[in-house]
Protein backbone atom coordinates (compact mmCIF):
# COMPACT_ATOMS: atom_id res chain seq x y z
CA UNK A 1 0.00 0.00 0.00
CA UNK A 2 1.39 3.38 -0.93
CA UNK A 3 1.31 6.69 0.90
CA UNK A 4 -1.53 9.11 0.23
CA UNK A 5 -0.69 12.55 -1.14
CA UNK A 6 -3.21 14.75 0.67
CA UNK A 7 -3.67 12.95 3.96
CA UNK A 8 -0.98 10.31 4.20
CA UNK A 9 -0.73 7.33 6.47
CA UNK A 10 0.38 8.45 9.89
CA UNK A 11 1.74 6.60 12.87
CA UNK A 12 -0.11 7.96 15.89
CA UNK A 13 1.66 5.81 18.46
CA UNK A 14 4.39 3.18 18.45
CA UNK A 15 7.57 2.40 16.58
CA UNK A 16 9.16 -0.54 14.83
CA UNK A 17 7.47 -3.44 13.06
CA UNK A 18 4.74 -5.68 14.42
CA UNK A 19 3.16 -8.78 12.93
CA UNK A 20 -0.24 -10.37 13.32
CA UNK A 21 -3.13 -11.96 11.51
CA UNK A 22 -5.59 -9.34 10.21
CA UNK A 23 -8.92 -9.18 12.03
CA UNK A 24 -11.43 -6.36 12.43
CA UNK A 25 -13.93 -4.43 10.33
CA UNK A 26 -16.39 -1.59 10.32
CA UNK A 27 -16.49 -0.10 13.81
CA UNK A 28 -20.27 0.47 13.80
CA UNK A 29 -20.85 -3.17 12.84
CA UNK A 30 -18.48 -4.43 15.53
CA UNK A 31 -20.14 -2.18 18.12
CA UNK A 32 -23.52 -3.58 17.15
CA UNK A 33 -22.19 -7.13 17.39
CA UNK A 34 -21.21 -6.37 21.00
CA UNK A 35 -24.28 -4.35 22.01
CA UNK A 36 -27.19 -5.20 19.72
CA UNK A 37 -27.74 -1.44 19.46
CA UNK A 38 -29.27 -1.40 15.96
CA UNK A 39 -30.11 -5.09 15.61
CA UNK A 40 -30.96 -6.76 18.95
CA UNK A 41 -30.55 -10.25 17.50
CA UNK A 42 -26.81 -9.53 16.98
CA UNK A 43 -26.19 -10.38 20.65
CA UNK A 44 -27.85 -13.78 20.25
CA UNK A 45 -26.00 -14.49 17.01
CA UNK A 46 -22.68 -13.46 18.56
CA UNK A 47 -23.32 -15.66 21.61
CA UNK A 48 -24.37 -18.64 19.48
CA UNK A 49 -21.52 -18.51 16.97
CA UNK A 50 -18.78 -16.77 18.97
CA UNK A 51 -18.25 -14.09 16.33
CA UNK A 52 -16.24 -11.87 18.69
CA UNK A 53 -13.05 -13.78 19.50
CA UNK A 54 -12.16 -14.13 23.17
CA UNK A 55 -8.46 -14.25 22.34
CA UNK A 56 -6.99 -11.51 20.13
CA UNK A 57 -3.35 -12.42 20.81
CA UNK A 58 -1.37 -12.54 17.59
CA UNK A 59 -3.89 -10.39 15.72
CA UNK A 60 -3.41 -7.10 13.89
CA UNK A 61 -6.71 -5.29 14.36
CA UNK A 62 -8.20 -3.05 11.72
CA UNK A 63 -11.08 -0.63 12.23
CA UNK A 64 -12.81 1.78 9.88
CA UNK A 65 -15.91 3.94 9.97
CA UNK A 66 -18.86 3.37 7.68
CA UNK A 67 -19.76 5.84 4.96
CA UNK A 68 -22.00 7.55 7.53
CA UNK A 69 -18.94 8.75 9.48
CA UNK A 70 -20.17 8.64 13.08
CA UNK A 71 -19.68 11.88 14.92
CA UNK A 72 -16.61 11.86 17.21
CA UNK A 73 -18.72 11.41 20.38
CA UNK A 74 -20.24 8.23 18.93
CA UNK A 75 -16.83 7.01 17.81
CA UNK A 76 -15.55 7.49 21.38
CA UNK A 77 -18.46 5.38 22.66
CA UNK A 78 -17.72 2.65 20.09
CA UNK A 79 -14.04 2.58 21.02
CA UNK A 80 -14.85 2.49 24.73
CA UNK A 81 -17.17 -0.52 24.28
CA UNK A 82 -14.59 -2.37 22.21
CA UNK A 83 -11.94 -1.54 24.84
CA UNK A 84 -14.14 -3.18 27.49
CA UNK A 85 -13.56 -6.54 25.78
CA UNK A 86 -9.82 -6.27 26.50
CA UNK A 87 -8.90 -6.40 22.83
CA UNK A 88 -6.59 -3.35 22.91
CA UNK A 89 -4.46 -5.05 25.56
CA UNK A 90 -4.03 -8.11 23.31
CA UNK A 91 -3.54 -7.06 19.68
CA UNK A 92 -0.10 -6.32 18.25
CA UNK A 93 -1.26 -3.16 16.51
CA UNK A 94 -4.17 -1.21 15.07
CA UNK A 95 -4.76 -0.10 11.49
CA UNK A 96 -7.35 2.66 11.10
CA UNK A 97 -9.10 3.13 7.77
CA UNK A 98 -9.73 6.55 6.32
CA UNK A 99 -13.11 8.15 6.69
CA UNK A 100 -15.37 9.00 3.77
CA UNK A 101 -14.24 12.32 2.29
CA UNK A 102 -11.84 12.74 5.24
CA UNK A 103 -14.77 13.83 7.42
CA UNK A 104 -13.76 14.26 11.08
CA UNK A 105 -10.15 13.57 10.07
CA UNK A 106 -8.59 15.55 12.95
CA UNK A 107 -11.20 14.57 15.55
CA UNK A 108 -10.84 10.86 14.75
CA UNK A 109 -7.05 11.26 14.72
CA UNK A 110 -7.11 12.63 18.27
CA UNK A 111 -9.29 9.76 19.55
CA UNK A 112 -7.08 7.09 18.02
CA UNK A 113 -3.92 8.79 19.25
CA UNK A 114 -5.32 8.81 22.80
CA UNK A 115 -6.25 5.14 22.41
CA UNK A 116 -2.70 4.25 21.35
CA UNK A 117 -1.22 6.17 24.26
CA UNK A 118 -3.65 4.68 26.80
CA UNK A 119 -2.99 1.07 25.74
CA UNK A 120 0.60 1.45 24.48
CA UNK A 121 -0.79 0.21 21.20
CA UNK A 122 0.89 0.97 17.86
CA UNK A 123 -1.61 2.78 15.62
CA UNK A 124 -1.32 3.44 11.89
CA UNK A 125 -3.96 5.96 10.87
CA UNK A 126 -5.72 6.91 7.63
CA UNK A 127 -5.02 3.69 5.73
CA UNK A 128 -6.71 3.01 2.37
CA UNK A 129 -9.31 0.37 3.17
CA UNK A 130 -12.98 0.17 4.07
CA UNK A 131 -15.75 2.62 3.23
CA UNK A 132 -13.50 5.61 2.37
CA UNK A 133 -12.19 6.00 -1.15
CA UNK A 134 -10.59 4.10 -2.67
CA UNK A 135 -12.71 1.26 -1.32
CA UNK A 136 -10.30 -1.56 -0.66
CA UNK A 137 -10.72 -4.60 1.55
CA UNK A 138 -8.49 -6.24 4.13
CA UNK A 139 -8.01 -10.02 3.87
CA UNK A 140 -9.13 -11.56 7.17
CA UNK A 141 -6.70 -13.94 8.84
CA UNK A 142 -3.67 -13.16 6.68
CA UNK A 143 -0.35 -12.81 8.51
CA UNK A 144 0.76 -9.20 8.09
CA UNK A 145 3.72 -7.04 9.03
CA UNK A 146 3.18 -3.38 9.77
CA UNK A 147 6.20 -1.11 10.00
CA UNK A 148 5.09 1.84 12.07
CA UNK A 149 8.30 3.77 11.31
CA UNK A 150 8.07 3.36 7.53
CA UNK A 151 4.25 3.36 7.57
CA UNK A 152 4.03 0.27 5.40
CA UNK A 153 1.85 -2.82 5.42
CA UNK A 154 3.14 -6.09 4.00
CA UNK A 155 1.07 -9.24 3.57
CA UNK A 156 3.32 -12.16 4.59
CA UNK A 157 1.12 -14.77 2.93
CA UNK A 158 -1.28 -14.89 0.05
CA UNK A 159 -4.95 -14.41 0.91
CA UNK A 160 -5.85 -16.84 -1.90
CA UNK A 161 -4.10 -19.98 -0.70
Amino acid sequence: MAHQERYGYETLYGTGAQTGKLLGGCIESLFDLLTGHNFPDELTINAKYGLWPKNWQGKMMFLEPSQENPDPKKLAIYLHRIAQTGVFNQVSGLLVGKSQNQKYFHEYRKLYQQLGERYHLPVLYNVNFGHGFPRLSMPYGVETEVDFDEQTIKLLESPWT
